[in-house]
Formats: C-alpha cells, structure tokens, sequence
C-alpha cells in the first residue's frame, strides 16, 4: 500500500540574515510513519533544515508543502537542550502540559482527559517522581525527558528531534530509541544525530546533510556514503551491530 506525503521539501534554498547559504537546492519527500535520520557534519545545516520545517526559518527560495488540515499538534518538536534558568517559576506538570495547545494558557485548570494523558505519557519516560518539581531544580538529562514528553504528549503526526540523547543516561538512551521506535507505528518521525553507532538499528532511511542533502532510502551508512558528502563522521559500534570505524577525510573542518 502506498503511503501518503506529510510534508514535501522543494528546491529549498536557505540562511540567515548575512545571506550566507547553509541549505542549497534541498529537495525531500516525507510520508507517513518515515523514520528519517539525518546526519552530518557540525555547521552543515541539519538545524537550519528542521528550522525551515518547523516553519521557524524563511528560506530565501523553494517551497515547503504540508500535506494536513491541522493548525495545531502537526508537529511536535524537541530543540536542542540548552540550559534553563533555575530560578523560571514553572513545575514539570506545566511544562509538558503547555504541549497539548498553544493557544491555552499553562496555567488552566486541566480536564480529566488532559492528566491521564499527562500521567501515561509520564509513566512511559519515568519522570512520574518529577511531576511538581522546578525545572529549574532537574539535571540536563531529567530536563531532556521532560521536554521530550511535552513533545509527544499531544500525539502529534510528525515528531522532530534534534539531537535527543543529548545528556540523557547510557540506560534512557536505549529506553527512548525504543520509545521512538513504539511511537514511530502511529508518527512520522525526523531525527538528527551524531549517535551513528545506534540509529541504524532504528531509523529506516537516512538523509546525509552538508549544504546538500541526499536521501538513502535504507539506514545502512556507508564509508562510501560518508566520504560523498563529506562528513567528517566516526562510527564505532559493537554488539549486534558490525564493529566499524569511518574515518576523517577531506572535506569541510570539523567544528
């Protein structure tokens, strides 16, 4: 059965206000439960790209088109983590709450259905215990996950990640791939990450962005495929997956 386009990406061309091009000719199809992983090197534009889809980013020329009726919870999205301020006077409840509408306040009494929502989604992460604690007062992995649940708990049909093991546990990085891999049954889901070791195992295609992009619609990542564009990339994995190494090679400094 054929599946359906969610979003497809046309000639983008994009920057920022110095017109300095960090996409050029960008051209991607995305369709229903995809689980695209992109990587690439540091400055290559793999967050300018999810900026353009997220609509956060004006590209200076191409189209991007959606393919939803839906204003709201199209997409969901997990930034890169940055620190946050411990004294912004928010609790764990209100932040991954504020994710099931922008147009609510945060601070609304929520309905029945909005808490059960809110204690399975986090039950599946395992922050229950963190559930009237500050942000402010949670490390760097805590804070991920609580974002993460925000992300999701709208039940969104695109899920964009960037970079979402980012100071996240050995343990939880496995428990979200497969977490990932469970919500990728009923979303599309974009992921960009440096984790080449991991996400072979659960992406289905990859995206290999460096100004350029190009699609591979398996998640094999190859020496071949990397030297292509670039990508001054490492990969040593071991257990089920090949014990490999891709080393540096010409091509843009890494960062």
């Amino acid at each position: 059965m054929n599946k359906s386009k969610v979003i497809d990406i046309n000639n983008i061309t994009a920057g920022y206000d110095n017109h300095k091009i960090a996409l050029k000719n960008i051209n991607l199809s995305i369709y229903e439960n995809d689980f695209i992983g992109i990587i690439g090197p540091n400055g290559g534009g793999k967050t300018t790209l999810l900026k353009v889809i997220l609509g956060l980013l004006k590209p200076f020329s191409g189209e991007i088109k959606y393919y939803s009726d839906e204003k709201e919870h199209f997409i969901g999205y997990l930034p890169q983590f940055k620190l946050i301020d411990e004294k912004f006077p928010i609790i764990v409840k209100d932040v991954i709450l504020s994710g099931l509408s922008s147009k609510k306040s945060i601070f609304k009494a929520i309905s029945k259905e909005d808490n059960n929502k809110l204690e399975k989604i986090m039950e599946e992460i395992k922050i229950t215990d963190l559930k009237n604690r500050a942000i402010g007062s949670l490390s760097g992995g805590q804070l991920q996950r609580v974002f993460l649940a925000r992300a999701i708990i709208s039940n969104p049909k695109i899920l964009i990640l960037d970079e979402p093991n980012t100071f996240v546990d050995k343990k939880f990085s496995s428990t979200l791939y497969d977490l990932l891999r469970e919500l990728n049954k009923n979303m599309t889901i974009i992921l960009v990450s440096h984790d080449l070791g991991t996400i072979p195992q659960y992406v289905k295609s990859i995206a290999c962005v460096n100004q350029t992009l190009h699609y591979h619609p398996t998640s094999e990542i190859t020496e071949d495929m990397i030297d292509a564009y670039a990508c001054p990339l490492e990969v040593l994995a071991h257990g089920p997956v090949p014990h490999r190494i891709i080393l540096k090679h010409g091509g843009n400094k890494d960062d």
